[in-house]
């Protein structure tokens, strides 16, 4: 049986590949663990994080919009 050679292009592709399974595997697992601990109810509303951050970071507090 014949082998097909293995050029630089080749391991390049095959390298690229395998990094965009990584990241693939990575991205799911994320969304995984984000959507369980929303069923778990581990979040807080986005304005209190906001607010968090503002405050950690020593950002000035941004007045808001009048209706």
């Amino acid at each position: 049986m014949d082998t097909v050679p293995i050029t630089p292009e080749r391991e390049a592709l095959a390298n690229d590949l395998e990094w965009d399974r990584q990241d693939y595997d990575e991205a799911v697992e994320g969304i995984r663990e984000g959507y369980e601990d929303v069923k778990a109810g581990r979040t807080q509303p986005v304005e209190d994080m906001l607010e968090e951050l503002r405050i950690n970071h020593g950002l000035p507090q941004v007045p808001k919009p009048s209706s």
